[in-house]
């Protein structure tokens, strides 16, 4: 049942401040495996400083709104990802970070790896950051990039 807007409630402005505020603060459950997950460390410590510009890792998938895929990904963990990705709440959002995810990296053509994490979670991811390993400044400037998105509204609308 739908119900009617009282008058002089401007929904634009309250969508507005809904998006500010998702964006805002992003809770990021990490899934990493492999040699990308140094570069992720990296970009927690003092000297890039992620937390600053809201980005907390979550202790539960239940807690998070982002989930952070590097590293190869073999065909024995994929139902362990797609229950955490099943688990988070919506709106939610994907990072792939490092060759590994996006095409197997040095592990392609192996009978084990997944080479497109598309293929597990069938959603398209909110950034790709390349590199093998990337480094922190690209990795903080994918969270940006989110952050803004959200916040403009133009990504995962309420």
């Amino acid at each position: 049942m739908a119900r009617e807007v009282p008058e002089g409630v401007n929904l634009k402005e309250i969508m507005s401040v809904l998006s500010w505020i998702k964006g805002s603060s992003l809770w990021n459950l990490h899934f990493c495996f492999g040699c990308c997950s140094t570069e992720i460390m990296a970009t927690m410590m003092p000297r890039f400083d992620i937390e600053r510009f809201g980005f907390v890792p979550a202790d539960t998938p239940r807690q998070a709104d982002v989930l952070v895929a590097n590293g190869p990904i073999s065909r024995k963990i994929v139902p362990r990802i797609q229950r955490l990705w099943a688990q988070m709440p919506d709106p939610k959002y994907l990072i792939v970070i490092g060759a590994c995810p996006m095409s197997g990296g040095p592990y392609q053509g192996s009978y084990n790896i997944v080479t497109d994490i598309r293929d597990v979670l069938h959603v398209e991811p909110a950034a790709y950051i390349p590199g093998c390993p990337p480094n922190p400044e690209g990795i903080l400037e994918a969270f940006i990039m989110l952050k803004n998105r959200i916040k403009e509204g133009s990504y995962g609308k309420f």
